[in-house]
């Protein structure tokens, strides 16, 4: 096999690869954790925090979320927004607001700025979202 062959040959193998992580990450989250969370650049989310757990099809981190309207939404982190969810450590139930800056550029292209607050909340969760984690 001459060196071309065997390179399209890896390339193949790759190709196919990817186009099956490319399907598990497209994979649909859970139908309890509600619509995935975007937000645009300006925009805020108020609500309550309720838990961090991985993605089941790519065990990417996601934060699980309750919307005022008590329906449930969730969001993949992002390096910007783990930086802030560590710094603010938020607990079960608590409120938070996650605040989308503009858009900056970095050494590697572009990214999304976050800010997070969080405050307690001694108000028990609505009837329906369990205690179990994330959701029952």
């Amino acid at each position: 096999m001459s060196i071309a062959q065997n390179q399209d040959s890896v390339f193949d193998k790759l190709s196919q690869q990817a186009e099956e992580r490319l399907e598990e990450a497209e994979a649909e989250a859970p139908a309890e954790w509600g619509e995935e969370l975007e937000l645009a650049e300006g925009e805020k989310f108020f609500g309550r925090f309720l838990d961090t757990t991985a993605h089941p099809a790519t065990q990417r981190t996601v934060r699980l979320l309750l919307a005022p309207d008590k329906t449930s939404t969730w969001y993949r982190d992002r390096t910007v927004l783990t930086s802030e969810m560590d710094r603010v450590r938020p607990q079960r139930g608590d409120y938070i607001v996650i605040a989308r800056g503009d858009d900056k550029e970095g050494k590697s292209g572009p990214y999304h700025l976050y800010a997070v607050a969080v405050a307690p909340c001694a108000d028990p969760l609505p009837e329906g979202v369990s205690d179990d984690i994330p959701f029952s």
